[in-house]
């Protein structure tokens, strides 16, 4: 009785591993390149850091953001400073291309203190 539960619970065990839905993307770089759109109707506001890569629905590697709202026009002000400034960053993609097609949208951005 004992191998069947032990048997079990290790056949399960597998249930407690974390799921993983895309590789979201994480780079570091310098911005090289800012677009902003406001007659498509998702208002996307893109960049480009020297670093990107096309990888999954993000054929363009570029980053994306909704204009329109808050996070966004957050993480505008965060891409607009670091590039007046030439600072790099650190960009976390959310895996999906939501925003604008062949952009992976933003998660969040970081400025590099150096």
């Amino acid at each position: 009785m004992l191998r069947i539960i032990v048997s079990v619970v290790a056949g399960l065990s597998f249930l407690l591993l974390p799921v993983q839905y895309g590789q979201a993307s994480q780079t570091t770089g310098y911005i090289t390149w800012v677009w902003q759109h406001y007659e498509l109707p998702d208002n996307a506001f893109a960049f480009t850091l020297n670093t990107s890569v096309p990888s999954g629905c993000n054929t363009t590697a570029r980053y994306a953001v909704d204009a329109t709202k808050p996070e966004g026009k957050a993480v505008m002000a965060t891409v607009l400073m670091a590039q007046a400034r030439g600072k790099s960053v650190i960009v976390q993609g959310k895996s999906v291309c939501d925003i604008h097609g062949d952009a992976e949208t933003v998660s969040w951005i970081a400025v590099n203190p150096n």
